[in-house]
């Protein structure tokens, strides 16, 4: 390691056990800018300042290490809000757990 290297660290608590309560997408740093949205033709822009992609990372991270049951899912809204269907303002991002497909399964 050198003077530039940066450690990443995010403790999960209980990570073994099955999760199975509402995902807490809620971002601990208070400047977090996240913004999705979907242009006119139809590309994916995902847009964050760097609090916001801090956030990312970590919910990710929870997503990878907790033991989510294939299917499990969230509905977020183009600032990486809460969202409860239905959605007043579209479009609405679903974030899907799918353990059908990938390490070596087609």
């Amino acid at each position: 390691m050198n003077d530039r290297d940066v450690i990443f660290q995010h403790v999960i608590e209980n990570a073994e056990e099955e999760f199975s309560d509402a995902f807490d997408c809620n971002s601990p740093f208070p400047d977090a800018y996240i913004r999705m949205e979907i242009d006119k033709i139809g590309d994916f822009w995902l847009s964050a300042n760097s609090a916001g992609y801090l956030h990312l990372a970590r919910t990710f991270a929870e997503m990878g290490i907790r033991p989510l049951e294939n299917g499990y899912h969230f509905h977020m809204t183009g600032d990486f809000g809460t969202s409860e269907l239905p959605v007043e303002t579209p479009p609405e991002f679903s974030f899907e757990v799918d353990n059908s497909c990938g390490r070596g399964q087609a």
